[in-house]
């Protein structure tokens, strides 16, 4: 047995945040359900089922021939050379987005696998402790004092800076200063239990979504939902409707290269025309393909597309 005194500093600010961690089942378990949220919300997009194209499908003219009509719609659908090339010279401005999308899905996959790890480690931690005879805690803290005062001082400056951000409705700040908060508390409650888990920052590609979607104005499920402005020149020549379903058209050729046997309804059959009119641009398709592919670069709804 042994004795000691705990000095009124700043620790007693880290022990009461420390308590407060170790009395949840799992400290980091809420954060990585946001992100696995986030996970499936970037890749559902398909389950929409093409509502936005269904929306802006022309109206069944009153008079004339179901053939006619037929003929015209089947021509406005048809891929030729000029319309190809127009469709994919519009895509460019998408692709930044797309790579950034991309690159959000392989951050997010890789930051979940450890938290886990870490949320593993944590849970193994507590239940240690949960099991150590009941001076561990007093002695772990007076082994780890000068830390964690130090990580006091440190939440009393990050707390100053996210009141500032939330006055100022800086959502950016708000959101950075929050995960560096949660990354210090989760520390705390280490030093207690004596383990040395490893705690992570959420990467900022997962922190700056968050940050574009909490910045928006209009609340969506889709968030990307009328984000994308075709070039004039795309609008003068193409509706919405026209440019929606070619554009899902190219990327089902696309798809279709690299496996044949990839199944798309009608949409996915091509006269000898229209695969002419394709393969003169396989080129710049083939370098939109891995965009397609896992649908970084969006294709088989339309609720991206901006009005005209």
């Amino acid at each position: 047995m042994f004795s000691f005194t705990v000095r009124p500093t700043r620790t007693h600010t880290a022990m009461a945040i420390a308590t407060a961690m170790l009395s949840l089942a799992a400290p980091a378990e809420a954060q990585l359900g946001k992100l696995k949220k986030m996970g499936g919300d970037l890749v559902k997009d398909a389950a929409k089922d093409k509502i936005e194209g269904k929306k802006d499908t022309p109206a069944k003219p009153a008079s004339g021939s179901a053939s006619s009509s037929s003929s015209a719609r089947s021509t406005e659908l048809v891929l030729n050379e000029d319309r190809v090339a127009l469709i994919v010279a519009s895509l460019q401005p998408m692709v930044a987005d797309a790579a950034r999308r991309r690159e959000l899905r392989v951050v997010t996959a890789q930051h979940e696998q450890k938290t886990k790890a870490s949320q593993a480690c944590i849970q193994a931690a507590q239940a240690k402790m949960g099991a150590a005879p009941p001076m561990t805690t007093a002695a772990n803290m007076q082994k780890n004092e000068a830390t964690m005062d130090r990580y006091a001082k440190q939440i009393e400056g990050l707390s100053a800076r996210m009141t500032a951000a939330v006055n100022a409705n800086d959502v950016r700040k708000r959101i950075y200063t929050s995960d560096s908060l949660m990354v210090i508390q989760v520390k705390i409650s280490l030093l207690v239990t004596g383990s040395n888990c490893a705690v992570e920052h959420t990467p900022a590609p997962i922190l700056d979504e968050q940050i574009r979607s909490q910045s928006r104005t209009e609340v969506s499920e889709d968030m990307d939902a009328g984000t994308f402005d075709p070039p004039a020149v795309a609008k003068e020549n193409l509706t919405k409707y026209q440019f929606g379903l070619l554009r899902e058209r190219i990327a089902i050729w696309a798809l279709k290269q690299e496996d044949p046997t990839f199944k798309a309804g009608k949409p996915g059959i091509f006269t000898p025309e229209e695969e002419a009119a394709l393969q003169a641009n396989a080129a710049d398709i083939k370098k939109l393909t891995p965009l397609f592919k896992d649908n970084s670069l969006r294709w088989s709804t339309w609720g991206d597309l901006s009005d005209w």
